[in-house]
């Protein structure tokens, strides 16, 4: 029976050949945006554009895949779409802010649309969400840019490209937290205010101190602030976790 929990899941973790097509698109626009802002001096834009695709594509990317398979996890069909709308506007207002010298990275250029009433080879199936595993889809994308920037952050002192995909990731967990509908950030609020604390406040001691701190004590801190949040919520609120 395991075994075969394990085909469904496998089998559930697949990503369509649009979805491939859209994932590589989006990133090539993030790409195209962010080499506006940085100093790669190369001599050939298109080189420039490649080398910060290859910098933006894990923190784009797995953010996205965090929420489909989270999603997948819940029998929720979940796939990724490249928005031409979107991404024509943060192209426009990432070119805007760079002529005025303003950095202003806007990069919203697609989403993953999660259905709860999908038709299947044999009828429809509908899901129902709790606002529990609601708030579980979206933590997970800035979880996992989280995770992403501890990993490049620890491999700055090899490369300095690696520091600008830290921040890169900081950049993404910390806007996507904010609690604004129809962010991450307000899911996971609204399910608890536990997760979403610990989210938010590690992502503010790194934008505040991860040029001033070792990786080693931030990461500590972090756990530290995660031990007090949780025991003072659970006794002075009713949220569960």
């Amino acid at each position: 029976m395991e075994a075969f929990k394990e085909l469904v899941m496998l089998e559930q973790l697949k990503f369509s050949r649009r979805e491939v097509k859209d994932l590589l698109l989006s990133s090539l626009v993030i790409g195209f945006i962010l080499h506006l802002y940085l100093n790669l001096r190369t001599g050939n834009w298109v080189l420039n554009v490649l080398i910060s695709t290859i910098i933006a594509a894990p923190a784009f990317v797995f953010h996205e895949i965090a929420h489909k398979l989270v999603a997948q996890r819940y029998d929720c069909k979940a796939e990724y779409y490249f928005l031409p709308q979107w991404a024509v506007t943060s192209v426009f207002l990432s070119l805007f802010g760079w002529a005025m010298g303003v950095d202003l990275i806007f990069a919203t250029v697609g989403a993953v649309v999660i259905s709860t009433a999908y038709e299947i080879r044999i009828g429809f199936r509908f899901v129902s969400l709790t606002m529990e595993e609601r708030g579980k889809i979206a933590l997970a994308g800035p979880a996992t840019n989280l995770l992403l920037l501890v990993l490049f952050k620890s491999l700055e002192p090899f490369n300095s490209i690696f520091g600008v995909a830290a921040y890169l990731n900081l950049a993404i967990a910390f806007f996507n937290t904010l609690p604004i509908p129809p962010l991450d950030g307000s899911k996971v609020f609204s399910w608890s205010v536990i997760p979403w604390s610990a989210l938010f406040s590690t992502e503010l001691l790194f934008l505040l101190f991860m040029d001033l701190i070792p990786l080693e004590g931030l990461v500590a801190l972090s756990l530290i602030i995660w031990i007090i949040l949780f025991l003072w919520l659970q006794k002075y609120t009713k949220v569960k976790l």
